[in-house]
């Protein structure tokens, strides 16, 4: 595990002097926040790295619009079945590929600008690439996690109907508690790539730090989903009339929905650090000591520099 957020470029990247040649002002969002605090700083990425953040979706997200578009044949008109086949089955084969690649791309972007950092296109999809099949893996034991989660509460909604009346508290009940759950696991992806740790470990990392944060988690993902679909309406209302092109849009819309996304739950993963683990001190301290043992400014491109994370481990 690299103890470090985020870690060194790779090692056909840009040097550490090339690195902080290129870096601008320390943010200040290595703090705690409000929660309105962590929506602005969400768009306020966005802003600052919109044309990486839209690379990175057109990369993503076009290429399964342009396959869908394929399904828009004209009204009455029923598409091959053989077509059909090979359509979707290039879908989820381009997904299982990049989507994974661009996540990560994207949370990397998000990172570096977190820390003041700016990294461009290629290196943020290559940083990516260099994670994709730990990642892949973890993302499986948190879909599992997740499919248990929604098997539990269908079982609970069915019961209604198998034990009548009763079966209303038992399903509420069993929708209140997998919420609770699902909301632990809210921040595995973040956890993952920035923290650079894979297996079980960042499902257990995201449920500590949630731990009484749960209602604040809540809140930002009804407002992230409300956010998502008026800037998916966006991008298809416009394109309703053209059915080859509206499906380019409606996903080129999702692609940049979750990257507004990703930007608001990297700022919540900071807040809860700092708020749990006093990270913001911690990298204070860092900043300090970097800059008295180079004569200078702090330097913030080595190991040292990210969030360290070895004394969340102990026990």
């Amino acid at each position: 595990m690299d103890p470090s957020w985020p870690k060194a470029l790779a090692p056909d990247g840009p040097g550490p002097g090339e690195l902080a040649a290129r870096e601008g002002p320390m943010n200040d969002t290595i703090r705690a926040m409000s929660f309105g605090e962590i929506l602005d700083v969400g768009f306020r990425i966005v802003r600052d790295r919109f044309a990486v953040l839209f690379g990175l979706t057109a990369i993503g997200y076009i290429p399964i619009g342009l396959l869908m578009a394929g399904f828009n044949a004209e009204a009455g008109q029923v598409p091959d079945p053989a077509e059909l086949f090979v359509s979707l089955g290039l879908i989820f084969l381009y997904s299982l590929l990049m989507l994974p690649v661009v996540m990560a791309a994207t949370t990397h972007v998000v990172g570096e600008w977190l820390l003041g950092r700016s990294v461009a296109l290629t290196p943020s999809l290559r940083f990516g690439l260099s994670i994709y099949l730990p990642m892949v893996g973890t993302f499986f034991l948190w879909y599992l996690a997740l499919m248990g989660l929604a098997l539990v509460l269908a079982g609970a909604f069915a019961s209604f109907a198998v034990v009548g009346p009763f079966g209303i508290v038992v399903a509420l009940a069993a929708l209140l508690g997998t919420g609770w759950a699902f909301l632990g696991l809210l921040l595995v992806p973040q956890i993952m790539v920035l923290e650079k740790v894979f297996g079980m470990l960042p499902l257990r990392r995201s449920w500590d730090l949630l731990a009484g944060h749960r209602g604040r988690a809540f809140g930002i993902v009804v407002v992230l989903g409300v956010l998502t679909l008026v800037l998916q309406g966006a991008f298809v209302l416009p394109t309703l009339p053209f059915p080859s092109v509206s499906p380019i849009a409606q996903y080129l819309g999702q692609g940049l929905a979750q990257a507004l996304s990703t930007a608001a739950s990297c700022a919540l993963y900071v807040d809860l650090r700092c708020r749990r683990e006093a990270f913001d001190l911690e990298h204070l301290a860092r900043q300090v000591d970097g800059g008295e043992a180079s004569g200078g400014a702090p330097d913030v491109s080595g190991p040292g520099a990210g969030l360290e994370s070895g004394d969340r481990l102990r026990g």
